[in-house]
């Protein structure tokens, strides 16, 4: 089952004791049910993660679970991710790997290329307030509105900084094109604003490469990673989606194209 490529799909019943139902949608017409499974408490999120290998859910407490779906007609048992929980947040990282960020601030790797023996990596103490990877490159960014700064570090030797970006406002969250080139960054307080790199070389990168989108927010990269897609507040139109050219040559072209919400 390939959960990115829209044929898996998980449905929740968040009762006392939640039973998530897991769809095969490859023929969305005649959608076929594989299995269910039984959550030990309410679920807070829920989704598919490596490709998916496995169905992950995270509890108010933080607790991070782990199904295996190599046999999705027959989940295997739940594993706990981090055993201390807390978690606020988990992705996916390159290499069969999860990263996990605790409302300590906290982040957390695992090696979960046995999804039912989750394995803490390591962890890097008091750095984050949101953090990503760089698509499927093996690179982990946080933000830390603390600290005023971005960095950048090495899923296989995490310790220490590769690249570091000193901002002069505080990052709030990231969001990175699918193939790492491209890092957007929004700012706390500034919901129409989004500064972004070319972070191919995150060792390199200065606070002033950046590129400034004005007047938008949530972004997203088309594919091909040429045209960046902003939603925001247009006066003459209402709410709208902005198309930009991340190119920092011809960026100032501003709006390529504003589409008046529907």
């Amino acid at each position: 089952m390939d959960a990115d490529a829209g044929r898996g799909l998980v449905v929740l019943n968040n009762s006392a004791e939640p039973v998530i139902h897991i769809w095969n949608i490859t023929n969305r017409a005649r959608p076929v049910e594989l299995a269910t499974v039984t959550a030990p408490g309410p679920v807070a999120g829920i989704g598919f993660q490596q490709n998916g290998r496995c169905l992950v859910t995270i509890d108010d407490a933080g607790s991070v679970r782990l199904w295996s779906l190599a046999d999705p007609y027959h989940p295997g048992e739940s594993h706990v991710l981090n055993p201390s929980g807390g978690a606020t947040f988990v992705e996916d990282a390159p290499g069969r790997r999860m990263i996990a960020l605790r409302a300590d601030t906290d982040v957390q790797m695992f090696d979960v290329a046995d999804v039912r023996n989750p394995a803490q990596t390591a962890t890097i103490r008091s750095v984050a307030e949101s953090v990503t990877t760089l698509g499927s490159r093996p690179i982990v960014v946080t933000a830390s509105g603390h600290a005023n700064a971005v960095g950048f570090r090495s899923l296989d030797k995490p310790s220490s900084p590769i690249g570091w970006l000193d901002l002069p406002i505080a990052p709030a969250d990231l969001y990175a094109s699918r193939d790492g080139r491209l890092l957007a960054v929004t700012a706390q307080g500034l919901d129409d604003q989004l500064l972004l790199w070319d972070v191919t070389e995150p060792a390199a990168v200065t606070s002033q490469d950046a590129v400034t989108l004005q007047g938008g927010s949530a972004p997203e990269f088309a594919p091909g990673q040429r045209t960046v897609a902003t939603t925001a507040s247009d006066p003459d139109y209402g709410p709208a989606v902005r198309l930009w050219d991340p190119d920092p040559d011809r960026v100032y072209q501003q709006v390529r194209a504003s589409t008046e919400s529907q």
